[in-house]
């Protein structure tokens, strides 16, 4: 072999710089897709590890988080009650911040940290510090800072008074003229109230509120459950968010009462006035009219229909008119009759007018 062919050789097996750069080249332009494809694969596969990395935490804030209320039938259990510091206001608006796992980050929420305050930690009336308290976890971490740590609430001692009376329903609106109604009954009589003792000990009665307008009147007995108040002494009314009421003897709570309401139609009769005076006036006069404040009245009546056996209202005690030379008005009772629930009015005024006979007789030749 000839020295040109062995040099020709040697520098075919051992490519200059030059040359093995320029085949990286053309490697990379003829096959960049796959290039490419490779690297985005391996970025992918190197943020799933990441990911499912334990050990690798992120901090994530949490805003306007809400603090849930905890054991407040244990509370009043164990005699207490919480009277304020619980408002919405105090409860809404915790900024809360944890460190997250990486793979729970995007999937954590404020909920699986329970922000809370146990009110079963509660021992005494007066002010109390209660702490706000979360639960960490594996899976989502550890919380780190909250905007606030405590609430201050007022706690009373929570405690239940017996035989409340339910008095006499206050009524508003009402009723078509054509019917009257007796005052109206309640069941229960009394009720039970349980919750704070300044609440409690300030209630006297409980009053039922009954809109007599939303009443489709007929003859009979309707019953209607209606909603109440809690009023003390003076009349003013007592907030009852935190008192429970309930029947004697019943742990059910109620939030209205049931009232019977008895209606009667009212029939419109003439008031008679024949009969309403009695005797005669003195000699050489005579009764020229009588005339009644009221010429009609109304009269409910306590069965049904309109054709009761009585066709007017009489007068009690017929006035006594012997010897009687003037005009004179009187007090008169009327009477109720038989099977009448109620009369629109039972006293009028009686107008007696007295002339003299002369003028009769005047008036007689003037009508000739």
């Amino acid at each position: 072999m000839s020295n040109d062919q062995k040099i020709t050789r040697s520098t075919r097996q051992s490519p200059s710089v030059g040359d093995w750069l320029r085949r990286v080249g053309r490697g990379i332009v003829h096959n960049w897709p796959w290039k490419l494809g490779c690297l985005v694969l391996s970025v992918c596969l190197w943020a799933g590890v990441i990911a499912q990395d334990d050990t690798l935490r992120r901090p994530k804030t949490f805003s306007d988080v809400t603090i849930a209320v905890r054991n407040s039938d244990t509370l009043q259990r164990n005699g207490f009650i919480v009277v304020s510091g619980l408002e919405q206001e105090h409860l809404s608006g915790l900024s809360m911040r944890a460190d997250v796992p990486q793979k729970a980050f995007q999937s954590a929420a404020a909920s699986n940290y329970d922000p809370r305050v146990d009110l079963s930690r509660i021992r005494s009336a007066g002010t109390q510090q209660v702490a706000v308290v979360t639960t960490n976890s594996a899976q989502y971490g550890t919380v780190t800072d909250l905007s606030v740590t405590s609430l201050e609430v007022q706690v009373e001692e929570y405690i239940t008074r017996s035989m409340i009376p339910v008095s006499r329903v206050e009524t508003f609106g009402s009723l078509p003229d054509n019917f009257y109604y007796r005052e109206p009954s309640t069941d229960p009589s009394y009720v039970s109230i349980a919750g704070p003792r300044s609440l409690v000990n300030a209630v006297v009665r409980c009053v039922p509120q009954f809109d007599l307008s939303a009443v489709i009147p007929f003859f009979g007995t309707e019953r209607t459950a209606v909603p109440f108040i809690l009023v003390d002494a003076s009349g003013n009314e007592v907030a009852q968010t935190q008192i429970r009421v309930s029947p004697l003897n019943s742990g059910i709570i109620i939030d209205t009462v049931t009232v019977s309401l008895d209606m009667f139609e009212y029939l419109t009769l003439p008031v008679n006035t024949e009969t309403a005076v009695t005797g005669e006036p003195a000699d050489g006069y005579y009764v020229k009219n009588v005339t009644p404040s009221h010429a009609q009245v109304k009269a409910a009546l306590q069965t049904a229909g309109s054709d009761p056996v009585w066709q007017d209202i009489q007068v009690s005690d017929p006035v006594d008119l012997t010897g009687l030379t003037q005009t004179q008005t009187f007090h008169v009772h009327l009477l109720k009759p038989e099977k009448c629930e109620h009369l629109s009015t039972e006293d009028i005024l009686l107008t007696v007018e007295i002339a003299p006979e002369q003028t009769q007789k005047d008036t007689s030749e003037d009508d000739v």
